[in-house]
């Protein structure tokens, strides 16, 4: 799956569009392209794949995500199905 670049941040919990846009204020990431669904991932809590506010959603070179987590203080990588590395 091929990701575009960060568009926008949004309050909103559900229905994203766009590649790069995470659940701010919630405890899930959600990312998506106008080409392919949205996927979702993580839950409440501090261990790995958890969150706990994720504010932001990054995409690197070869495709993995980024998520800050700022209200675990981190940042938590995922391969491009949501997968914890």
């Amino acid at each position: 799956m091929d990701w575009r670049p960060f568009m926008r941040l949004t309050r909103r919990m559900l229905g994203h569009v766009g590649a790069g846009l995470a659940a701010m204020g919630a405890t899930r990431a959600e990312a998506g392209s106008s080409e392919a669904p949205v996927i979702a991932w993580g839950s409440p809590g501090r261990g790995d794949g958890q969150f706990n506010e994720p504010r932001s959603l990054a995409i690197e070179p070869g495709g993995s995500l980024l998520v800050v987590d700022s209200g675990n203080e981190r940042i938590q990588r995922f391969s491009r199905e949501g997968i914890f590395l």
